[in-house]
């Protein structure tokens, strides 16, 4: 998680997440946990909120989130790094840092990364029950 740090340079926020870093309760996935989340508040929170999560993310570079969807709205906003995003059938659009995009109630989508680390902040709202959650088993091709 260093490179995505280092990313950020000079941002505000910058000495904040790196001071919270060793105290935040990740959440590691992928077969060599190569992706990471947090939720700071929600249900699951750091900071209760009954109707909404909101939350880190973080991707190593050159790793592959696979096609899920789940009810819930959901906002990112990407601090660092770049990644490729794509939407069910959709063409694979990258999207860089400072970028923020939504994702529909029970849209499939994936994040993959290249050559960068990826730290973002994302926001579930609507039905943020994780009963919806679902993970496509069928590899994405690279594009």
């Amino acid at each position: 998680m260093q490179p995505a740090l280092e990313a950020l340079g000079s941002h505000l926020i910058r000495p904040d997440l790196e001071a919270l870093l060793p105290y935040l309760p990740w959440q590691l996935r992928g077969a060599s946990e190569n992706y990471a989340w947090v939720e700071l508040i929600g249900p699951d929170g750091i900071q209760y909120a009954a109707d909404f999560r909101v939350g880190l993310y973080w991707q190593d570079a050159d790793a592959l989130y696979p096609l899920h969807r789940h009810n819930a709205a959901e906002l990112y906003y990407i601090f660092t790094g770049a990644a490729g995003w794509q939407r069910g059938d959709e063409q694979e659009i990258i999207r860089p840092s400072g970028s923020y995009f939504l994702h529909t109630s029970g849209q499939c989508h994936s994040t993959r990364t290249y050559s960068q680390q990826l730290l973002s902040i994302w926001a579930w709202d609507g039905d943020i029950g994780w009963e919806s959650y679902t993970v496509d088993p069928a590899p994405i091709a690279a594009t």
